[in-house]
């Protein structure tokens, strides 16, 4: 389960931007082996997709820990309006830097990249926003230290290049365009191209707060994720600032980056109380996207 909260940590803000969070649902589950064999290949069918979900998300158990992922765009501080450069982010974040960053032409991908001082993983979105994924923490105080250490860290790395942390859910000076080569993000554009221009957008020039919960027991569920999305709309209201996209005032100040993804979702199930399968096993923290 995923909750909004504000940022963590203050940094710089463009001129007339505020900070903002957006929230997505994200399970904290890792897949054992048959899931990830189960992975790599395509599903089709609804049935096997929903047992896939059904064995890697929803794992049941006594809610205990939290974890945050944070997500900022990365501007250029003297110019915001400049696209990034695929090596120039790799340069910035050194050892941090993921594989993603090396797939293009004339780079080698390395060992992975290093976990961040207070244990976070780091990973970059297709329009090179950064991520942070903490480990899962027993307390708030406790994951709250832990972000900020590792997003000073990241905040650090990236103004010795000269790079700038956004602060706001949506790009307030670029158009949307796709900085990472992968064949994940080459699909999810293909496919999102067919419904306009909101995928693009989602991909490239949104950044989130997703904070990561336990499923709880099998029992609350349903009434622990009935509250998550009934919170939703009032916490968007209360943290949404993004009242500029691409140099241009939107207008739309309540919805933020978040008004994206409307046209990417089909309309949703209907059928009420639909039964969730669990299986037994307990969930932490989301793996990084």
């Amino acid at each position: 389960m995923t909750a909004m909260h504000g940022p963590v940590s203050p940094f710089p803000e463009p001129p007339s931007e505020r900070a903002c969070a957006g929230g997505e649902v994200a399970e904290p589950a890792l897949p054992d082996t048959a899931a990830r064999d189960r992975a790599a290949r395509v599903v089709a069918d609804r049935a096997e997709g929903e047992a896939y979900v059904a064995s890697v998300c929803f794992k049941h158990g006594p809610p205990r820990l939290v974890g945050v992922e944070l997500e900022h765009l990365v501007y250029d501080r003297a110019d915001p309006s400049a696209r990034l450069a695929p090596d120039r982010l790799a340069r910035a974040l050194g050892s941090h830097a993921p594989a993603t960053l090396a797939r293009h032409p004339g780079r080698t991908p390395g060992p992975s990249s290093a976990e961040l001082p207070a244990g976070s993983a780091l990973t970059v979105e297709p329009g090179g926003q950064v991520e942070i994924s903490t480990a899962p923490h027993p307390t708030l105080d406790r994951l709250i230290s832990a972000a900020t250490t590792d997003l000073d860290h990241v905040a650090a790395l990236l103004a010795a290049e000269g790079l700038l942390l956004g602060r706001t859910a949506i790009d307030s000076t670029r158009t949307p365009a796709r900085l990472l080569e992968t064949e994940r993000y080459a699909a999810m554009e293909r496919r999102f191209a067919a419904r306009g221009s909101g995928g693009i957008t989602m991909m490239c020039s949104t950044a989130a707060v997703q904070v990561c919960l336990d499923a709880g027991e099998p029992a609350d569920l349903p009434a622990r994720w009935a509250a998550l999305h009934a919170a939703g709309p009032v916490l968007l209201a209360l943290f949404a600032n993004s009242t500029h996209h691409a140099g241009r005032r939107t207008g739309q100040r309540p919805r933020g980056g978040c008004r994206c993804w409307t046209p990417t979702r089909p309309a949703p199930d209907s059928t009420p109380n639909r039964p969730i399968r669990l299986r037994h096993g307990h969930a932490g923290c989301s793996t990084p996207r």
